[in-house]
């Protein structure tokens, strides 16, 4: 599969996909459970604002107090 391919089934759409934005912004170093969530695929600031608070809580080892820091920290 070529990148454009692959840009249009990762993004959807007939078209081709714009890569993201540069505008995200990657997890800072000191950020609460940071491992844990690069380890289940949110590496930026905005994939964490973005998902549920159900989808974190399904991070194993993310918990109901990691969970409120982070929102803390996001704010």
């Amino acid at each position: 599969m070529g990148l454009t391919a692959f840009r249009r089934w990762r993004y959807g759409g007939e078209e081709e996909a714009q890569a993201p934005s540069s505008t995200t912004t990657p997890l800072p170093e000191n950020f609460p459970g940071r491992a844990l969530l690069l380890g289940a695929g949110y590496g930026t600031l905005e994939a964490v604002r973005s998902a549920s608070d159900e989808e974190l809580l399904a991070i194993k080892g993310l918990g109901r107090k990691l969970l409120e820091q982070i929102r803390d920290a996001l704010r």
